[in-house]
């Protein structure tokens, strides 16, 4: 006779999800960024020239710690980010999004001056690598899959999806007191909630945030 899981209790989730799953995301980065510098540092000391703030090998071994550590804090309700779901209808659902990043490409190559292909770099690649890892662990990750604990019903995921979406876009509007030219800043947030929108179905329809990193 096999015995039955015991389902832990979230009281503090259940009641207030909006702010746990701010929390969630919080500790997200927190795991996922002194994972990552950690595993970073070791590499390091092997290979001088080796990023400590980008390099993937420490940023996605951080990104599947944190993605780790909130499979466990809901175990066994939550199976987790990293398996389940049909990963051929995760892929077949992003195939839009990937048009439009194209044609963004395209369009940007002839129409934006200030683009310049010729200076991507090695550190270039390792920089977005690092910001997708860590981008679709806190918000998706954690974010959303907080947030949908609570949203029981259908017609309640594309709200769960437009939050996630839109505290992605303010966020990088951040960006402005950093020096940010306003109108750039405010293109790019559009664009970053026109992102997070896509990112967050793309991963509700699995389930299974490999999709996403790919």
């Amino acid at each position: 006779m096999s015995e039955t899981k015991k389902i832990r209790t979230h009281k503090f989730t259940d009641a207030h999800p909006y702010l746990a799953s701010f929390l969630f995301a919080v500790a997200l980065w927190l795991i996922s960024a002194f994972v990552s510098i950690g595993i970073n540092v070791l590499i390091r000391m092997v290979i001088k020239d080796y990023p400590l703030e980008t390099g993937p090998a420490g940023t996605i071994i951080g990104a599947l710690a944190a993605l780790l550590f909130y499979q466990f804090w809901f175990r066994s309700a939550f199976e987790g980010h990293l398996k389940g779901g049909d990963m051929a209808i995760g892929f077949r659902s992003a195939i839009p999004y990937l048009i439009y990043l194209a044609i963004s490409f395209v369009l940007s190559f002839f129409f934006v001056p200030d683009v310049n292909f010729r200076l991507i770099s090695l550190q270039l690649l390792f920089t977005a690598i690092a910001a997708g890892f860590i981008e679709e662990t806190i918000f998706r990750g954690g974010l959303l899959t907080t947030v949908l604990r609570k949203m029981d019903s259908p017609k309640r995921i594309l709200p769960a999806a437009l939050i996630s979406a839109a505290v992605f876009g303010i966020i990088h509007m951040a960006n402005v007191f950093s020096g940010a030219d306003v109108l750039k800043t405010v293109l790019q947030s559009a664009n970053a909630f026109s992102s997070g929108l896509a990112d967050a179905l793309i991963y509700m329809t699995t389930g299974n945030i490999w999709v996403n990193f790919a």
